[in-house]
C-alpha cells in the first residue's frame, strides 16, 4: 500500500478544469516530483492535497486514512510555499516555534525541537535575526525548518527554489535532497525546472493540460518518455517525424523519433559509416558550462549535440563539416 494515494481527483473553476482524472502513489519516505509548464495545474493539484483546495471528486488517503473531506490541520501535512511566508515580526528561532506552541508542546520541548532545526539547517548563528535580516537562501531554509520541525507526515513544496539565483539555488536543491536522505520524510514537491526535478525526484510525475502523462523513476522518465511532450518537455530531445528521419538517416519510421543530444556522436566527415550516419554542417556552438551544445543542420533538418565541454577536445566552428553517428539503440519512437 502507498503511502500517499490519489484517487480520480479532478477540480474545475467554472468552466475551467484545472486538473482531472489524476491517480497517483507516493510511497513512504519518497520524494515525488509534479513537474509540467505553467498552467497545467500542479499546484492546484498541491493544494489540494494540502487541504486548502477542495477537489471536485475523487479521494485523497495518507497512511491509509481517508482524509479527502479532512481539515487542512487534521491531515498532517506541511506545506513551505514559494515567496516564504516567515512572521516578518518574528526571528527565526520564534518563527520555527510558533507552529509547536500552537500544538501547545511543553516549553523544553519546543526549545530542543527548535535547537535540533536549527543544527539540521545550519542557521544557529542566524536564530535571532529577522527574516529581513536574511539572504533569499536563508528565509528559504527558514521556511523549510519551520515545516520539517513539525514532524509532518508529508511534505509540500511549492516551487520552493524558484525565487532563488542559480548557485543559491543548486546549493539548496542539493541540501534539501541531503535532508531527504537522513531524515527520510516523504514528500510532493512542484517544479517547472526540469534539471530540479530530474535531481531531487525519487519519482517523477508529468503534468500536461491539467492531467498527468507520465510517471515514473526520474531515470525512466528521462530515457523513455512516453509522449512527444514528455520528450519536448522533460529531455531536450531532438524530435524528429517520420519524413526527417527518412531524409536525415534514410530509415522508414511509422512514429516520431526522440533522441538526446548526448546521445549523438560528432565525428570526422570522413569517418566510417558504422550504425545511423548523416553528414552535418555545424550552425552555431554554446557554452552550457559542463557541454558544449552544437546546433546541426543536415538534410535541411537541424540537430542539437551535445559533447563535454574539454580542453582537450577540438573546438568545432561554425561552417565545418561532420559527420554525425547515432546507436539505433538509442532511438525513443514517440507518439
Amino acid at each position: 500500500m502507498s503511502f500517499v494515494e490519489i484517487r480520480g481527483f479532478g477540480k474545475a473553476y467554472g468552466a475551467t478544469q484545472v486538473f482531472a482524472d489524476v491517480e497517483l502513489d507516493v510511497s513512504e519516505g519518497e520524494m515525488c516530483i509534479l513537474l509540467g509548464p505553467s498552467g497545467c495545474g500542479k499546484t492546484t493539484l498541491l493544494r489540494a492535497v494540502a487541504g486548502l483546495a477542495r477537489a471536485d471528486c475523487g479521494r485523497l488517503l495518507i497512511a491509509g486514512r481517508d482524509v479527502t473531506a479532512a481539515a487542512p490541520e487534521a491531515r498532517g501535512v506541511a506545506m513551505v510555499f514559494q515567496h516564504y511566508a516567515l512572521f516578518p515580526n518574528m526571528t527565526v528561532r520564534q518563527n520555527l516555534a510558533f507552529g509547536l506552541q500552537q500544538k501547545r508542546l511543553a516549553r523544553a520541548r519546543i526549545a530542543a525541537k527548535v535547537d535540533a532545526a536549527l543544527t539540521l539547517m545550519e542557521l544557529a548563528p542566524r536564530a535571532d535575526a529577522r527574516p529581513a535580516e536574511l539572504s533569499g537562501g536563508q528565509k528559504q531554509r527558514v521556511a523549510l525548518a519551520r515545516a520539517l520541525v513539525l514532524e509532518p507526515r508529508l511534505l509540500l513544496l511549492d516551487e520552493p527554489l524558484s525565487a532563488l539565483d542559480a548557485q543559491i539555488r543548486k546549493r539548496l536543491r542539493d541540501e534539501l535532497k541531503r535532508l531527504q536522505r537522513e531524515t527520510g520524510f516523504t514528500a510532493i514537491l512542484v517544479t517547472h525546472d526540469q534539471e530540479e526535478a530530474l535531481v531531487l525526484g525519487d519519482q517523477v510525475a508529468v503534468m500536461h493540460a491539467g492531467r498527468i502523462v507520465q510517471t515514473g523513476p526520474a531515470r525512466e522518465v528521462y530515457d523513455r518518455p512516453a509522449t512527444r511532450f514528455v520528450a519536448g518537455f522533460i529531455g531536450d530531445f531532438n524530435l524528429l517525424e517520420p519524413d526527417a528521419v527518412l531524409r536525415v538517416f534514410g530509415e522508414h519510421a511509422d512514429r516520431a523519433w526522440a533522441i538526446h543530444p548526448e546521445a549523438i556522436d560528432l565525428l570526422p566527415p570522413a569517418a566510417g559509416q558504422d550504425g545511423l550516419t548523416a553528414e552535418a554542417v555545424v550552425i552555431d556552438v554554446r557554452i552550457h558550462g559542463p557541454v558544449l551544445r552544437h546546433l546541426l543542420l543536415t538534410n535541411g533538418t537541424e540537430l542539437k549535440v551535445d559533447v563535454l565541454n574539454r580542453s582537450s577536445i577540438a573546438a568545432r566552428r561554425p561552417g565545418d563539416a561532420v559527420r554525425l553517428r547515432l546507436d539505433r539503440s538509442q532511438v525513443r519512437e514517440v507518439a
